[in-house]
């Protein structure tokens, strides 16, 4: 018997009482919650955003881990440059386009130290 269950990427939202992740989504497949690790998107995980309108999908891939479902789309990361010493300023960081890729929560903290992060600025 061969069962075929349709698991797309979702984008879950946490209830607005839970502050810290306000503006904030997670994903999930099927019953999978996936993360973004430093391995894979670099550090300062918190520039990075996934807006609304980004397609996602899911990719197998192989090699990690004797083979694990990955998500990949397209974000955005805020630059850092231009601060200086400065602590505030009133002009918005430039963005530049950048790949995502999520692995499963499970997955994570299996390569190389790093950041993690679960739920994303959109």
């Amino acid at each position: 018997v061969q069962l075929t269950l349709a698991m797309p990427v979702e984008r879950l939202e946490a209830h607005p009482a839970v502050r810290q992740d306000a503006g904030r989504v997670a994903l999930q497949r099927g019953p999978m919650v996936y993360c973004l690790e430093q391995a894979d998107n670099g550090s300062n995980l918190e520039d990075v955003r996934l807006p609304r309108e980004a397609e996602l999908q899911a990719h197998w891939k192989p090699d990690l881990l004797g083979g694990v479902m990955i998500i990949r789309g397209e974000g955005r990361r805020r630059g850092r440059s231009g601060w200086g010493d400065r602590l505030y300023r009133s002009a918005p960081p430039a963005e530049v386009p950048v790949e995502i890729v999520a692995v499963p929560y499970y997955a994570w903290a299996n390569r190389e130290p790093g950041d993690m992060l679960v739920w994303i600025r959109e």
